[in-house]
């Protein structure tokens, strides 16, 4: 009993006794000696302080332009030199780079339970059966699209076209040239800039802009027994003289005007050796949104000008060129020419190519050129549905395996509950 006496009043025993006590936590036994030791704390309760988000500081911090100097802490030493030289630096543009240094909170509602194992398996397999379906859907789509490719070279004048199967509704007429690098850069950007350049769709031909530095980069000749040779500029006329002629504006300007593809076509049908022309319709082939860009082009029955400059467009072409004016994203080109409504009977069919400009295959280094008869689709042409349909079947196999994985792959072991234990001290 004095022995406890001695512990929790003070000059009660001696200090010898009081050493050999271990302070107890409460605020009931003051002014113990001050030779009493600190309370041992078991090895058992010891705990490693980990750091995790910081708390979110009320006065905004750095990234609010505050002065948080416990944030300031973990900022490089470079960087807190520079905050305190110069406070003008916590500016809007400084807080965003600043707060990077900064934990925050995260931003993702997603429940966790989408993560597990079982969940993951069975939503790749669905991605893998809707991915299926759609390529499966896509290839019998592109399977059942009656196509005809037509090639020719700059010697042919006629040709005879053998259609063996019928195509139903509207028909689509197209016109294809491989391997021709139209899409790059360069080439794009060289567009009149009176009709098409804006703020974000920058374009300039101001090397192309007279006769002169057209006459040299295409000529046209003719090719040894081709009845269908043409002049690129035979529509511009009324200068006398050569010099006067290169000194005469050319407008559209621009590389890609002077690439258009102006050949032309008419297709008759066989019947009994008796020939019938089928018609086609070479008008509206643009993109109704397009017409914003054309609305600054008059035209005074066959001639058209811009800025009053006459320009090469005629009433034949001038649909045409602006559906070339439309850039392939691939070194292919393959647009609209014309369309035929009520489809086409299967049979034998004679094509003519009234022009045939040879500098495509003679200078341009082009194999072939072709013309595609096809069938209209809701899914698109034949080539786009095999290939978006390759595409989907790829995608559903690769989340095939996913499935496959997260469904045979063991399952991982919950870890254990940590626990921390309190230990109480009688008083």
């Amino acid at each position: 009993m004095f022995t406890l006496w001695s512990a929790l009043l003070p000059g009660v025993g001696s200090e010898v006794e009081a050493k050999k006590l271990p302070q107890p936590p409460s605020s009931c036994a003051p002014l113990l000696p001050a030779t009493a030791p600190a309370p041992e704390v078991p090895k058992l309760l010891i705990q490693t302080v980990v750091r995790v988000s910081p708390q979110p500081d009320p006065s905004g911090g750095l990234a609010a332009g505050g002065a948080n100097k416990a944030n300031e802490e973990f900022l490089p030493l470079q960087l807190q030199q520079k905050l305190a030289d110069d406070p003008k630096e916590r500016t809007l543009r400084n807080r965003v780079k600043n707060a990077v240094y900064q934990q925050h909170f995260p931003r993702s509602t997603v429940p966790f339970w989408l993560y597990n194992q079982s969940t993951q398996w069975k939503v790749a397999s669905c991605c893998a059966a809707i991915f299926g379906v759609l390529g499966a859907l896509l290839l019998i789509a592109a399977s059942g699209t009656v196509e005809v490719v037509i090639p020719y070279t700059a010697t042919d004048s006629s040709l005879n076209v053998d259609i063996p199967n019928a195509l139903s509704g509207e028909v689509l007429i197209w016109y294809d040239v491989p391997d021709v690098r139209i899409n790059d850069a360069n080439f794009v950007k060289s567009k009149e800039k009176y009709l098409f350049d804006n703020t974000f769709n920058k374009k300039n031909c101001d090397d192309t802009k007279k006769i002169g530095d057209i006459l040299w980069r295409r000529q046209e000749t003719c090719i040894a027994g081709s009845s269908s040779c043409f002049d690129f500029l035979g529509n511009i006329s009324g200068a006398s003289t050569s010099a006067e002629l290169s000194t005469m504006p050319f407008r559209p300007c621009g590389l890609s005007a002077i690439a258009m593809f102006l050949d032309e076509f008419r297709l008759f049908s066989k019947i009994a050796d008796v020939r019938t022309e089928v018609l086609m319709d070479e008008t509206d082939l643009s993109y109704p949104a397009d017409e914003k860009y054309y609305s600054k082009i008059q035209r005074n029955g066959d001639v058209f000008t811009i800025e009053e400059e006459r320009t090469w467009l005629t009433p034949g072409n001038y649909d045409h060129w602006k559906v070339w004016n439309r850039s392939p994203a691939s070194p292919r080109v393959r647009n609209l020419w014309a369309r035929k409504a009520g489809g086409l009977a299967a049979g034998q069919y004679t094509l003519e190519i009234t022009k045939n400009s040879p500098i495509w295959t003679a200078q341009w280094a082009v194999s072939e050129k072709r013309l595609v008869l096809s069938e209209a689709s809701t899914l698109g042409s034949k080539g786009s549905s095999h290939v978006l349909g390759v595409l989907c079947i790829v995608i559903g196999a690769v989340e095939l395996l996913i499935a496959v994985g997260m469904g045979f792959a063991p399952a991982k072991k919950k870890a254990a509950t940590a626990t921390t234990t309190v230990a109480a001290t009688d008083a």
